[in-house]
């Protein structure tokens, strides 16, 4: 943190996102943060790639609706993906 306002990045600084923490209960500054998880899918193994909102005071991962559609997107597409194979509808 460079002077308690906003934060060192790739594109010069970013001021922090505020949001409501239910963990908190209170206003808390946030960041984004991406991570893999490991999934079992008929037998298949697959990595998903997770990105969310963080609360910076406590961990917390914030719903948000766009980055949970995309995880719903990329799940969904992996399962079609995965259950096509199985059937012998794709290489």
């Amino acid at each position: 943190m460079t002077d308690g306002l906003s934060y060192p990045c790739l594109f010069g600084t970013m001021t922090p996102v505020t949001r409501f923490c239910p963990k908190c209960e209170a206003h808390q500054n946030t960041r984004v943060e991406t991570w893999d998880e490991h999934y079992e899918c008929d037998k298949t193994f697959i990595v998903i790639s997770i990105t969310s909102r963080i609360c910076v005071a406590c961990g917390e991962a914030l719903g948000n609706d766009e980055m949970d559609q995309a995880i719903i997107d990329t799940v969904q597409s992996i399962a079609t993906s995965v259950g096509q194979r199985k059937k012998g509808l794709t290489p």
